[in-house]
C-alpha cells in the first residue's frame, strides 16, 4: 500500500503540473483557432497535427490516472478526485469540440492534386462539347428559343473554360502571379456560371415543357432580329446585377497574398452575403424539383401516348434529353448548395470542401459532349457512307 500511495502522490504531483500544461494547450488552442481565422492555410499541417496530439495525449493520461486511484482505491482527498474528473471532462469535452469544428479541414497536398484532376478534365472536355455544338448548330437556319438558350449556354461554358487554366496553374504552382484583380475576375466567374447556367437551363426547359402542351415541336422565333434581342435583354440583366457586384463588393474585406487567391470567405462574415447564400439554395432546390415533377408527368405521359419499342419514338427521345439536363443541374449543383448550410457557420475550416463543390458545379461545362460527339460523329458517318 505504501508503493501505491507513494504512486498515488507521485501522480498527484504530475496532475498539479499538467494542469499548468492544459491550461498553457488551451492557451495555443484558443491562438491556434484565431490565428486560423486569419490564415487557414497556414495552419492546416503539422502545427494542428501536434495539438491534436497534445490533446490526445493528455486525455489518456487522465484516463490512466483515473483508473488507477479507482482500481486501488488510492487515498486522495474528494477535492483532489472532484478536480482530477474535472480535468478530465474538460480535456475531453475540448477535444471533441475542436475535432467538431476541425471536421472537413483537408490539407492543402491532398486538396491541390483534386482540383487540378477536376478542371482538367472540366477544360478539355467542356472546350470539346462547346467546339462542336458550336460547329453542329451554326447550321441552323431558324432558331428556336431552345436553340437559343443552347447558344447562350455555350457562351456561358466558353467564358469559363478561359478562367480554366489560370485555376490549374495557380493549384499547381501553388501561388498566384496575376494580381488581385484578375483573381477576384477569375474566382467570381465560378459563381457567375453557376447562376447564369441556371437560368438559361430554366428557359430551355420551360420553353420546352410549353411546346409539348401546346402541341408544337418547337416554339420559333422568326426573325434572327428577336432571338438576338431575347437573348441581349437576358445578358443586360444579368450583367447589370453580377458586374457591380464583383467590381464593388466581391472580395473587398480580403487580405491579399500572392499564395492565396481565391480565398474570400471572409464575407460571409456579413449577414446579408449569408442570407443571399441561404435564398440561392432555396431558389436552386425549389426550381430544380419543380421542373423535376413536370418532368415526370409529361414523361409519363408520353409513354402512355406510344407503343413498344419506345426507344424508336423521336419524343421520347426529346424528353430524355430534358431530363438529362435536370440531372446535370441534380449532380452539379446541389452538392454546392447543400454543403452552404454548413458552410456558412463553418467557412474558416471548410475552404478546400467548398473549393471542391465548386469544381463540380463546374462540370456542368461537359452537358453538350455527349450530345455533340454522337451527333458530329453520325454526321461523319452519313457522310462517309453517302460518299462511298
Amino acid at each position: 500500500m505504501s508503493q501505491l500511495h507513494r504512486l498515488g502522490d507521485s501522480q498527484g504531483v504530475r496532475t498539479v503540473k499538467n494542469l499548468t500544461g492544459l491550461q498553457e494547450t488551451q492557451t495555443r488552442m484558443s491562438q491556434f483557432a484565431s490565428h486560423r481565422g486569419e490564415n487557414t492555410l497556414a495552419i492546416v499541417g503539422s502545427d494542428f497535427k501536434a495539438l491534436l496530439h497534445e490533446h490526445i495525449c493528455l486525455l489518456e493520461w487522465l484516463s490512466t490516472l483515473c483508473h488507477i486511484f479507482r482500481k486501488y482505491n488510492t487515498d486522495l482527498s474528494i477535492e483532489s478526485k472532484q478536480i482530477l474528473m474535472r480535468l478530465h471532462w474538460e480535456e475531453k469535452h475540448n477535444l471533441e469540440k475542436e475535432m467538431n469544428q476541425t471536421s472537413c479541414l483537408i490539407d492543402p497536398n491532398i486538396a491541390h492534386p483534386i482540383l487540378i484532376t477536376m478542371y482538367i478534365i472540366i477544360f478539355i472536355g467542356g472546350l470539346i462539347g462547346t467546339s462542336l455544338m458550336t460547329y453542329l448548330i451554326i447550321g441552323e437556319n431558324r432558331l428556336s428559343v431552345t436553340n437559343t438558350s443552347i447558344i447562350n449556354l455555350l457562351v456561358v461554358h466558353g467564358i469559363f473554360l478561359i478562367s480554366v487554366p489560370f485555376r490549374i496553374a495557380f493549384y499547381v504552382q501553388k501561388r498566384w502571379n496575376y494580381g488581385l484583380f484578375f483573381c477576384k475576375i477569375v474566382s467570381a466567374m465560378t459563381h457567375i456560371h453557376i447562376y447564369v447556367s441556371f437560368i438559361f437551363y430554366v428557359i430551355m426547359l420551360s420553353m420546352r415543357y410549353i411546346g409539348f402542351f401546346k402541341k408544337k415541336d418547337k416554339i420559333e422565333f422568326y426573325r434572327t432580329l428577336h432571338s438576338l434581342g431575347v437573348s441581349g435583354a437576358t445578358w443586360i440583366f444579368i450583367s447589370v446585377i453580377t458586374i457591380p457586384l464583383v467590381f464593388t463588393q466581391y472580395g473587398k474585406s480580403v487580405n491579399f497574398t500572392e499564395t492565396e487567391c481565391f480565398q474570400f470567405q471572409d464575407a460571409l462574415k456579413n449577414q446579408a452575403v449569408t442570407t443571399v447564400n441561404y435564398i440561392s439554395s432555396v431558389v436552386i432546390f425549389t426550381v430544380v424539383t419543380c421542373l423535376l415533377g413536370v418532368q415526370t408527368f409529361i414523361f409519363v405521359k408520353a409513354l402512355k401516348q406510344v407503343q413498344k419499342p419506345i426507344l424508336a419514338y423521336q419524343e421520347i427521345w426529346v424528353q430524355l434529353k430534358s431530363l438529362f439536363f435536370i440531372l446535370v443541374m441534380i449532380t452539379c449543383f446541389f452538392p454546392l448548395h447543400m454543403f452552404k448550410f454548413y458552410y456558412v457557420d463553418h467557412y474558416q475550416d471548410c475552404f478546400y470542401i467548398n473549393e471542391i463543390c465548386l469544381s463540380i458545379t463546374a462540370l456542368s461545362c461537359l452537358d453538350f459532349l455527349p450530345f455533340a460527339v454522337k451527333t458530329y460523329y453520325g454526321k461523319v458517318l452519313q457522310f462517309v457512307t453517302f460518299a462511298t
